[in-house]
């Protein structure tokens, strides 16, 4: 365990390093859209649009959905989490196959 002051005092090369790690661990996709959410027995299959490209996952039921006001918040069955910012932002079609999953 470590502490680092000021990461942009790092040599160009450990920066870029720390960088990607971050961003490895703290990957979470904003979904845009929502193509299609399939029931299967107890778990959900997703095919979503991100802001890091289109995702298929499942999800182990509606205990994997965190609504928090507007906000959605997605676990999918390998802790993979996924975000809805605001869900009256998405378009009509996304937001129907949302309410009817939650």
């Amino acid at each position: 365990v470590c502490i680092i002051k000021n990461y942009k005092d790092l040599d160009p090369q450990s920066r870029r390093n720390l960088e990607v790690l971050l961003e490895k661990m703290y990957f979470i996709p904003t979904v845009s859209r929502i193509d299609k959410i399939e029931t299967s027995g107890d778990e959900f299959q997703w095919e979503i649009l991100t802001d890091r490209g289109p995702r298929s996952f499942r999800t182990r039921g509606r205990m994997s959905i965190i609504q928090m006001g507007n906000r959605i918040i997605i676990t999918d069955i390998h802790d993979n989490v996924y975000e809805i910012e605001d869900l009256y932002k998405l378009d009509a079609r996304s937001r129907r196959e949302i309410d009817a999953t939650v």
